[in-house]
């Protein structure tokens, strides 16, 4: 683990292990880059991001790719994902209605105490709160849907939209 933002003066031999994109730019880029690069499904900027591994000789292994021998993607973000994220995001709306910063996250023993300290951050202001989940049907978002209504959140209306 490095300070962030630190990889590009690594040697150019050290693989460079993400999450997420990179930030927008035309800078080249030399190194062998392992992460969700957002590429290979026509995303917004997918060429431009492409177009910065070639002028820089380096290499992309996009995880959104990878696959057992099956075919399936054994590298893609899922109900747990969206139920954790839901729960960071209403600590985050908790810690911004009380005029404070959200916290450092640490690991919850089991769900039902991650439930409880989520529940006792909201009890203040539950009835001011609304959310829209963009993909409820997905792996993440039946995960953070079910977040909500675990911590009581009242559902308003259910969008769903297939990508």
């Amino acid at each position: 683990m490095k300070d962030n933002d630190s990889w590009p003066s690594a040697p150019i031999d050290i693989p460079i292990i993400g999450l997420k994109e990179l930030d927008v730019s035309d800078t080249p880029l030399p190194h062998t880059h392992i992460q969700f690069a957002h590429c290979y499904k026509n995303q917004a900027g997918w060429s431009q991001v492409l177009a910065r591994f070639i002028k820089g000789n380096g290499t992309l292994y996009d995880l959104e790719f990878l696959t057992d021998e099956k075919g399936r993607r054994v590298a893609a973000f899922g109900y747990y994902a969206g139920f954790a994220g839901a729960a960071a995001g209403a600590l985050a709306y908790s810690a911004k209605k009380k005029k404070s910063q959200l916290t450092k996250l640490v690991p919850y023993e089991n769900e039902g105490e991650m439930i409880r300290h989520v529940n006792e951050s909201l009890a203040f202001q539950r009835s001011d709160i609304k959310v829209m989940v963009m993909g409820a049907l997905g792996r993440c978002g039946t995960g953070a849907v079910d977040f909500f209504r675990k911590i009581g959140i009242q559902e308003y209306v259910v969008l769903t939209m297939r990508v």
